[in-house]
């Protein structure tokens, strides 16, 4: 932990300086950045490990509150020492839409905690393996973007995966499947939202969204408040690292190399699920949910592979009628 510690500090001090902003993008080196992101992936669902063992403990807003205070309070720190930026830091271009894009955030985080009281995290992660999937098909009327029919078909297959994962008939449709298949959509509506903001920084971004989190979380739980008892202070500690920490690699990942090379290594996250759900609470998913992941998986890399593929396209028509 306390290497983690210098790493995050080192990239406080950094970034704080105003000449960080003036640096150049380095080299590309793919290598490099499918290591980083895969780490970055690895920190990830060790924090959703974590969020498993507090979601016992404590309510889901206790957790929320607890977590992103202390994001937002680094995250303040951080954002006070950039001195270019102080002033305008938490002003973004569109207001509305940001706090639309934290409210989403914040309901799905609440139903996410909810869900991991009961699922396993690697069933969950099976699940929300198709969250490209619904972005993909949410695009035409939330981005306007044009899907074609073999990424429709890969949407429809991806849902068949999802079927196969929660077995509807063969285990009950119970409230925490709803809710399940609700955060994926909210998930999903929280990737669109990031596209449409794509004009805030960063630290605009993590300042609004942290700050929203925490104080909504708070006005929840006021009425019960209570200080966690010493023995979770080190897990509550743990999960904010934890959250900043990937955050901090998923963007050095993308500064070495372009996103069609590192998305694909997304769905590593459903095998370090599979890991922390063995090493730590002691559950496999059967069968069934390992076919459903593969299909949803499979359809996923098929939908962005065609994505790209379109772009390729659309832009050699453009060069060519230029």
């Amino acid at each position: 932990m306390s290497r983690f510690l210098c790493i995050l500090l080192i990239y406080i001090l950094e970034y704080s300086n105003d000449s960080y902003h003036k640096i150049k993008m380095p080299k590309q080196n793919h290598q490099l950045a499918i290591i980083i992101m895969v780490f970055a992936i690895f920190v990830m669902t060790s924090q959703d490990a974590i969020t498993k063992i507090l979601s016992t403990h404590f309510s889901p807003f206790e957790v929320l509150f607890w977590r992103f205070l202390f994001l937002f309070i680094v995250t303040l720190i951080i954002a006070g020492q950039n001195k270019r930026r102080r002033g305008t830091i938490l002003k973004s271009h569109n207001p509305k839409l940001q706090f639309l894009r934290c409210l989403v955030y914040f309901i799905e985080s609440a139903m996410f905690i909810t869900i991991v009281r009961t699922l396993g995290i690697a069933e969950i992660h099976a699940v929300f393996a198709s969250v490209p999937l619904v972005v993909t098909a949410m695009s035409p009327w939330l981005l306007g973007e044009r899907v074609g029919i073999y990424r429709w078909s890969a949407v429809g297959v991806g849902f068949i995966g999802v079927l196969i994962i929660i077995k509807p008939g063969y285990i009950p449709f119970n409230f925490t499947t709803f809710l399940l298949i609700c955060s994926v959509f909210l998930y999903a509506t929280f990737q669109i939202l990031n596209r449409k903001l794509y004009q805030d920084s960063a630290e605009t971004s993590m300042l609004w969204f942290s700050g929203f989190v925490t104080i909504a979380s708070f006005l929840i739980i006021i009425w019960d408040f209570k200080i966690p008892d010493m023995k979770y202070w080190g897990y509550f500690l743990g999960l904010s690292f934890l959250g900043g920490f990937s955050h901090f690699l998923n963007l050095q990942a993308f500064r070495y190399a372009p996103a069609p090379v590192l998305q694909p290594f997304m769905f590593t996250m459903f095998v370090f699920a599979v890991m922390w759900s063995y090493l730590i609470f002691d559950n496999i998913p059967d069968t069934t949910s390992f076919i459903g992941a593969g299909v949803v998986i499979a359809s996923g890399l098929f939908t962005f592979y065609r994505e790209q593929y379109v772009k390729r396209r659309l832009l050699n028509e453009k060069k060519t009628q230029d």
